[in-house]
């Protein structure tokens, strides 16, 4: 920190070039100088991400949008995190049952429209609503009054991803959306069991 300055600002998030490399985590010091004296403060970079709910999204423009998930997400941590990627596996709709992406450090924007609104900020939790259509059933005649074990998979940008394992209650009317596809107009979800795994990040999916 050079003489004269007052505050320093660290690098979080640089997508200009359509990449991002996540900040290193842990322990950084800064060292003010002035003349010959310094003084120097550690700052702890530790995000811990926690997901607190899954719901449906039921704030669409469409009756198709109901097949969507929103991911709600918690930061009690030190510093800034973001997420990458969305995977479910065991879903009605096989289209989506797809690898994860980690390490990519790219964020997942959703609803979100600027680097910023992706953040999750220390202390702060953020809504996330994944692209896919996971409960979009490709058969006409579906009642929705059944249920499934699903698999979401988080991918966070320190290259790490939560695995959730869902409870999904199918209820409410079935409405039909295109090529005889259906949707249920109710989801009951809920999480029975959520762990952090370490992933390498040369490894396309994650288990």
């Amino acid at each position: 920190m050079a003489v004269g300055e007052t505050q320093v600002a660290i690098e979080m998030l640089d997508p200009r070039s359509g990449m991002s490399d996540h900040y290193t985590t842990g322990t950084h010091e800064v060292i003010a100088i002035s003349g010959e004296s310094q003084e120097s403060v550690e700052l702890q970079l530790a995000p811990d991400i926690r997901i607190t709910d899954v719901s449906q999204y039921t704030d669409g423009k469409s009756n198709i949008d109901l097949a969507r998930l929103v991911v709600t997400v918690e930061n009690t941590g030190t510093a800034p995190a973001w997420l990458t990627d969305f995977a479910v596996r065991g879903a009605p709709n096989w289209a989506t049952n797809e690898e994860l992406i980690v390490g990519s450090g790219i964020p997942y924007f959703g609803i979100q429209e600027t680097p910023a609104e992706a953040l999750i900020e220390a202390g702060e939790s953020q809504q996330y609503v994944a692209d896919e259509s996971p409960f979009l059933f490709d058969e006409d005649g579906i009642m929705c009054d059944s249920g499934d074990e699903v698999i979401l998979l988080v991918g966070i940008s320190d290259g790490s991803h939560i695995r959730l394992d869902l409870d999904v209650s199918y209820g409410g009317d079935v409405y039909t959306v295109r090529f005889g596809e259906t949707v249920c107009s109710a989801l009951s979800i809920s999480i029975t069991r959520q762990r952090l795994a370490h992933a390498n990040p040369s490894i396309r999916g994650a288990t």
